[in-house]
């Protein structure tokens, strides 16, 4: 499989690229994962008041996670770890809860006991992200709050997640699109950290 640079960095996939950009966007301390945990090596770890391992798939949909066999060894890998596990699948995007709340979701959290969504809000300015299920605590700052998005902003997925394939692709990214896959218009960049697609 040929390898992917960008920033300077190597990685297995588009989507992780994409990811890293988007991490960037936020502000967020990551580094590519340097050791294995029960023999699943993550994709990143990513550095805040809790220390979340991050595992990109851009071909999982996001109905099928509960379905995914990978899952169990996630959670064996970090029993007994105070990590968590971040499973990004596809894009993240806005979701509608249990409740009938919208969600801006990341992806999916395990926080040793369960799987949730990993909800993006703000907490005191700064854009992190929670464990819907168990904890309104910002895995990044470490900050509590009343509500699941932080201080009561969230941000917007759609365009920070475009703005990261923009970033990566070095292409403009149309919002009239159904989808990010089908972006039209293209413009010139001769950076040379970026692979050939």
């Amino acid at each position: 499989m040929e390898k992917v640079r960008f920033n300077k960095h190597e990685f297995d996939t588009e989507h992780e690229a994409i990811c890293s950009a988007l991490f960037d966007k936020y502000g967020w301390r990551w580094e590519r994962a340097k050791q294995a945990y029960g023999g699943w090596r993550p994709d990143f770890t990513l550095k805040g008041k809790t220390v979340v391992l991050v595992e990109c798939k851009s071909g999982l949909e996001w109905d099928d996670v509960n379905r995914f066999k990978e899952l169990q060894r996630y959670e064996d890998a970090v029993r007994g770890t105070n990590c968590e596990v971040l499973l990004i699948p596809g894009c993240p995007k806005k979701v509608t809860g249990v409740k009938g709340y919208e969600i801006t979701a990341l992806g999916y959290l395990y926080d040793g006991e369960v799987w949730s969504y990993a909800e993006l809000g703000t907490w005191s300015g700064q854009v992190g992200f929670c464990h819907r299920g168990n904890s309104w605590k910002d895995r990044m700052s470490g900050k509590d709050a009343d509500r699941s998005w932080g201080d009561g902003k969230r941000p917007n997925i759609e365009l920070d997640w475009h703005s990261a394939i923009q970033a990566f692709r070095g292409k403009r990214v149309s919002y009239f699109k159904e989808s990010v896959d089908s972006e039209i218009e293209h413009w010139d960049t001769s950076s040379e950290q970026r692979s050939p697609r």
